[in-house]
């Protein structure tokens, strides 16, 4: 291994980007590895918590942590707040103009959704504003309807049930059965009747057609309105939060990367980088420049498990780049593990090789309390705030 330093650059620093630098942050000392993380935020946002963080006002300031203590010595790295607007072979350039050089360059830069505030120009304070903004609709409004049936969708859902009694909440969802990608119908079955006996209307195979593209990009809907269904249903709503679709990817530096030829972009149509199973870039002339997580197209699930998995590969194979060794490959993983909260005391799970009634009891201790809150103020060394 050579005895020069390597400059590693990371984009993004939720589950993806701290997982790939806390692993990296233990070869420094021995390699000669120094690790610059960029994030948008001043601070680390808990975006698994953001259902609870829409609905509980108190919730919303307790899923930001700070970056203060990350790296225990100068030595190891830094962090730079900052947004990257480019991309280039050697270096990464930042809105403020600033440029930071690299010999790696992992990016995980996620997505951005509208429903749950995470649009590129929000401030931390910002952020925590459009939270208490959205907890106090909630609040005041009466008959709420969830567009979307997805893990996001029923989270939510339960949220404002579990803390409203007396509301009116109906989850709408256009397939037959809950979305939580490629698991077991069980699951679904375990989740619409806990959500059932909450007291959440759920309509299944009912698809809103009276709100425009931009509304649903929006997020949110406020005030009186009627939602109307391709079978001509109607539901009369004071606030309607829709959590459908994919969000749009935090991609756009990737895009001033040269590419091989116009005929091999680095982003496919739906704007993910595109990765070979190792998480390198396709385009070959860049084997140093990785991509995980909600922003690349790994074929994997949309979960924080999942990219934590992909963070090893990639710190691995930065690892066995720099010794000249073969590398590791990605599979998602055959059997998901995937922990929907079924509000702050239940949740239905998938764990590989686990009972389904064991799962959940496992899934609720692991999630639903703190909604990974814990981990992140473990993973960020920061103070935690039950």
């Amino acid at each position: 291994m050579s005895n020069a330093q390597k400059n590693i650059v990371i984009v993004g620093g939720s589950y993806g980007g701290n997982t790939v630098a806390t692993l990296l942050m233990k070869m420094c000392a021995a390699n000669g590895i120094s690790i610059t993380l960029i994030d948008k935020y001043e601070k680390r946002f808990n975006i698994v918590g953001t259902p609870r963080g829409l609905v509980d006002a108190s919730f919303g300031p307790k899923q930001f942590f700070g970056w203060e203590g990350f790296f225990s010595k100068p030595e190891m790295g830094r962090f730079v707040h900052g947004l990257v607007v480019s991309v280039l072979p050697t270096e990464v350039i930042l809105e403020s103009g600033e440029h930071i050089s690299y010999d790696y360059l992992v990016y995980a830069a996620g997505s951005s959704y509208g429903s749950v505030g995470t649009a590129l120009s929000l401030s931390i304070a910002e952020h925590q504003s459009y939270l208490k903004q959205v907890s106090d609709q909630v609040s005041k409004a009466n008959q709420i309807h969830i567009i979307g049936g997805g893990a996001y969708g029923v989270e939510l859902a339960a949220e404002i049930r579990y803390m409203y009694k007396t509301k009116k909440v109906v989850l709408i969802h256009s397939q037959s059965q809950l979305a939580f990608g490629d698991t077991s119908a069980n699951l679904h079955a375990r989740a619409l009747k806990k959500l059932t006996d909450l007291g959440v209307n759920v309509v299944l195979e009912e698809k809103v057609t009276s709100e425009s593209a931009e509304t649903m990009q929006a997020g949110i809907k406020t005030g009186t309105h009627t939602l109307t269904t391709q079978n001509n249903k109607t539901f009369e709503s004071d606030l309607t939060i829709f959590t459908i679709g994919f969000g749009t990817p935090n991609s756009g530096a990737m895009s001033t990367l040269p590419a091989t030829s116009v005929d091999k972009p680095h982003l496919n149509s739906r704007g993910l980088v595109l990765v070979k199973k190792t998480l390198q870039l396709m385009d070959d002339q860049y084997p140093c420049i990785f991509a995980l997580g909600n922003v690349a197209a790994t074929g994997a699930p949309l979960t924080a498990i999942s990219v934590k998995q992909q963070a090893s590969v990639v710190a691995d194979n930065i690892s066995l780049l720099i010794a000249s060794k073969p590398l590791k490959e990605f599979n998602p993983a055959k059997q998901n593990m995937i922990v929907v909260t079924i509000g702050p005391k239940d949740a239905v799970a998938e764990i590989p090789y686990m009972f389904n009634f064991l799962a959940d009891i496992a899934g609720t201790k692991m999630k639903s309390s703190y909604m990974f809150n814990d981990m992140v103020a473990k993973e960020n060394r920061a103070p935690f705030v039950a």
